[in-house]
């Protein structure tokens, strides 16, 4: 029997050194910045609504994202069909709290729910105080790294801070979503993306030109 274990010991101890050797993060090493820098990148939302597709559990979903303001400074996040039946409806609350005020039966399961939870927080900045994080570089780029639970939120910028190019959620040794906005004028993104690498769920918003209520 020992024979058996040695060799798959080895293999064991092989495959988790590859993973390691083949970590996007590998290369990073710390540095002193401002982590201050990434919130002139927060979204402000006060009502916006979205054009939105979404895939999750093997289905496409499509309709109208709104993101609110609350008069009491949390944020509601809705996902509806254009007549007005409800995919999602999600609040962040102003002390970081989060409450699912609704979700339809499709969608209604742990692991997507707490993934589209991990998702927009890192895209509204939450848990980004620079006390709770720090500043890795590969000398080209800035990752302004915060860790969460079982992994890392990643706001990465060029080696100034004066350009987001992309958000990502991320295990110990790889990514597990990439999140990008795009801006045009104002302090909110014309264009939203989530990706996710291992699981299938992808979420793209674009902001629609009537957006009077805003």
């Amino acid at each position: 029997m020992l024979r058996f274990l040695i060799p798959f010991s080895v293999f064991t101890s092989c495959a988790i050194f590859l993973a390691a050797c083949n970590s996007p993060y590998k290369e990073l090493r710390k540095a002193e910045g401002n982590l201050e820098c990434i919130q002139q990148f927060r979204p402000k939302f006060t009502t916006i609504f979205y054009e939105a597709r979404a895939e999750a559990v093997g289905k496409e979903f499509s309709g109208i994202l709104i993101m609110k303001k609350m008069p009491d400074s949390s944020l509601r996040i809705v996902f509806s069909t254009k007549p007005g039946i409800k995919f999602f409806d999600f609040e962040f609350l102003r002390d970081s709290g989060f409450r699912v005020l609704y979700i339809m039966k499709e969608l209604d399961k742990e692991a997507v729910i707490k993934t589209l939870r991990k998702d927009f927080e890192v895209l509204l900045f939450l848990y980004t105080k620079p006390e709770n994080g720090y500043l890795l570089t590969n000398g080209s780029r800035n990752f302004y790294t915060f860790p969460r639970e079982n992994g890392f939120n990643y706001y990465i910028t060029d080696s100034a801070c004066h350009e987001l190019l992309m958000m990502q959620r991320a295990s110990s040794r790889k990514a597990v979503a990439d999140i990008t906005m795009m801006y045009a004028s104002d302090s909110s993104p014309d264009s939203i993306h989530i990706m996710h690498k291992n699981v299938n769920l992808s979420i793209t918003l674009s902001k629609m030109k009537d957006n009077g209520h805003e």
